[in-house]
């Protein structure tokens, strides 16, 4: 764990247990359980074949060859549940000249294509900060995982699916692997857009606020040009000018008025204070020490993040988990426990 990790401590400052208190962590973990077993013991490796054979999904994101190292292969979990849809997110693949090199977040964006249109004119590169195709990913896995449930209802059937970091962000440049084929030369877009005729980031007036504007189409950029009384050669001085001397609020609900898309650039204090999301109850909370943390933004019947449960501690549901899905006696996750095939902590 590094000294200060993404997002920070939960209450401000790492615990005696600071496994637990991971702000990303604690996030991303909302509403699960947690079952902490040892793959590098065998009787560990059995336990999550056990598991396996009651599962419908088994999801994992390790380096290509590890689950193969474990011993835990799809041949070998598709002998315990023929039924199981087995879900695979590596790096760059499990085979190819890249299967074997370390993928992280900064890497797999930058060769995805995604750095080479961000950045300025400066010709500096920039990067995204928060690791797009692990997103990118997670959400092709969630369709995939949904898909392989319906087809197995046909079939009867599971699936192996595999999916890379790497290939999910190509996927979303296509656009620009196109582009390029066509003869166009790609450079950073800074803060404008190549298929609307207007948008930029305007400074407003106060301690550094700005205001993001955006034409999608003719239509919009004429609305915004009569608003101003000026021409659309002039139209992105005149609007620089007329942002400066107002409150980025006032400035993003008047242009609002006039139908033209505008947006605050936000901070975290503006994004805790906004209205609209305060009314619609998205915010929820750390039940640990109270901070507050992004809820579900899916709305539909029977997902309500007011009713979510805590990030549980590392290892919290082994007992409940193993005794819920495998008749497992206490006494046995005791023994499991005591013998080191279960944990609540990370080694060392």
């Amino acid at each position: 764990y590094p000294d200060t990790p993404l997002g920070g401590w939960l209450g401000g400052s790492e615990d005696c247990e600071h496994w637990n208190s991971n702000a990303i962590f604690a996030k991303l973990h909302r509403n699960r359980r947690s079952l902490c077993v040892d793959l590098k013991q065998n009787a560990g490796r059995d336990l999550l074949l056990k598991l396996a054979a009651c599962a419908d999904i088994l999801l994992e994101n390790f380096s290509a060859r590890t689950m193969q190292d474990f011993g835990l292969g799809h041949d070998v979990l598709v002998q315990a549940n023929p039924r199981l849809i087995n879900v695979s997110l590596p790096g760059f693949g499990a085979d190819g000249p890249y299967s074997s090199w370390v993928a992280f977040g900064l890497t797999v964006e930058a060769m995805s294509g995604l750095t080479q249109v961000m950045g300025y004119e400066d010709g500096q590169t920039r990067n995204s900060t928060i690791a797009l195709n692990d997103p990118m990913t997670a959400t092709h896995a969630a369709a995939a995982a949904v898909e392989a449930l319906n087809r197995r209802q046909l079939t009867g059937e599971g699936e192996f699916i595999e999916l890379t970091l790497h290939e999910c962000g190509v996927a979303f440049s296509g656009h620009w692997l196109v582009a390029q084929q066509l003869g166009e030369t790609l450079e950073p877009a800074g803060n404008q857009h190549p298929g609307l005729p207007f948008q930029d980031v305007f400074r407003a007036s106060g301690d550094d606020r700005w205001l993001a504007v955006s034409c999608a189409d003719q239509a919009m950029l004429d609305r915004l040009g009569s608003f101003l009384s000026c021409d659309s050669l002039s139209l992105p001085v005149v609007l620089e000018r007329w942002v400066a001397e107002r409150d980025v609020f006032e400035a993003c609900n008047v242009l609002q008025a006039q139908g033209i898309a505008a947006g605050v650039v936000s901070g975290v204090d503006d994004m805790l204070a906004d209205p609209q999301a305060r009314e619609r109850g998205f915010f929820s909370y750390s039940e640990r020490t109270g901070e507050t943390m992004p809820g579900n933004p899916i709305q539909m019947s029977g997902l309500d993040s007011r009713q979510w449960t805590r990030c549980p501690d590392l290892g919290e549901d082994n007992a409940a988990v193993l005794s819920g899905w495998l008749d497992l006696p206490e006494t046995e996750v005791h023994r499991l426990m005591k013998a080191g095939i279960l944990a609540d902590q990370p080694p060392g």
